[in-house]
């Protein structure tokens, strides 16, 4: 219903105006839209562009429904979500959820290969910097069936990833080994993957339900990726929009709503930063200060 809605949207002359407005200028406005109207046009127009676009949304809630949309719209796999990893970002409940943490690098892998995706955000998640495009290279390894690569090397790699070895895979991070078989939940998919191996050579690659272990779907290669968020303690950082390139096409629902919302995440992070330098620095009372060169 909605992609026979979408074809007959297409011919619509807004559309060829807002491609033509996008090679002659670099800020466009937008005015006017209703409903889910904005929704439908960014739609059409991707069908006519093909290229990575990015929508910032006022918050969590509306950037859903927003994702909601434009997924009905043109399918799962051409739209993405980005969410924050944080519960509340520097509040009292500041926890991350591994559901989020997997999404984020679910899509930080999936846009680093593919040229032509929509990615749906709220300033709370574009806050928080994430790894660089270099980094997320020189910590993923593509692999394919019909490849010729032994289980040992993947065994290797995997430990090296900081993989856990279990006797069943369950959550993001782990891996398990059955003959010629090596099953492994990668922290870029939302599901375990299943690795059969015929001597040296990838027989074939399965996603799995990891309650009944039953096979989903068959694919030609997977990426194996670490925890991204915690190579961000370790390695070169950058703000996600850097990390998208300068092909990629940004629009906002309020500029104004998402520059305050920035000021005030970064006042939060700043102050923040002030308690964590004063707790680490300050010595207690009782201790006195050693030179360590006398």
């Amino acid at each position: 219903m909605e992609k026979n809605l979408l074809n007959v949207f297409l011919p619509h002359p807004a559309i060829n105006k807002l491609k033509e407005g996008l090679s002659k200028e670099r800020i466009l406005h937008i005015l006017g839209s209703k409903g889910s109207s904005i929704q439908l046009l960014m739609a059409s127009l991707q069908k006519e562009i093909n290229c990575k676009q990015l929508f910032i949304i006022n918050d969590k809630e509306e950037a859903a429904y927003f994702f909601n949309d434009l997924e009905n719209l043109l399918g799962k796999d051409k739209v993405l979500f980005y969410p924050a990893s944080y519960n509340n970002p520097y509040q009292g409940d500041g926890e991350t959820k591994n559901a989020n943490i997997i999404q984020r690098a679910e899509v930080l892998s999936e846009i680093s290969t593919r040229s032509n995706r929509l990615i749906v955000s709220y300033p709370e998640a574009l806050s928080e910097k994430v790894i660089t495009q270099k980094t997320l290279n020189n910590n993923s390894f593509t692999l394919h069936t019909d490849e010729a690569v032994s289980m040992d090397f993947i065994i290797e790699l995997l430990f090296e990833y900081d993989f856990s070895r279990e006797q069943f895979v369950v959550e993001p991070g782990q891996f398990a080994v059955r003959g010629g078989i090596i099953d492994l939940w990668s922290f870029s998919n939302d599901r375990p993957y299943r690795i059969e191996f015929f001597g040296d050579e990838v027989e074939s690659i399965r996603s799995f339900d990891p309650a009944d272990q039953l096979s989903i779907n068959k694919y030609v290669q997977l990426m194996i990726t670490p925890n991204v968020q915690e190579k961000l303690k370790e390695t070169e950082q950058t703000s996600f929009i850097e990390f998208l390139g300068t092909d990629t096409i940004v629009w906002c629902k309020n500029v104004q709503f998402l520059l305050d919302k920035i000021d005030k995440y970064y006042s939060l992070a700043s102050s923040k930063w002030e308690d964590i330098k004063d707790n680490t620095f300050q010595l207690p009372p009782d201790k006195k200060y050693c030179d360590s060169s006398t």
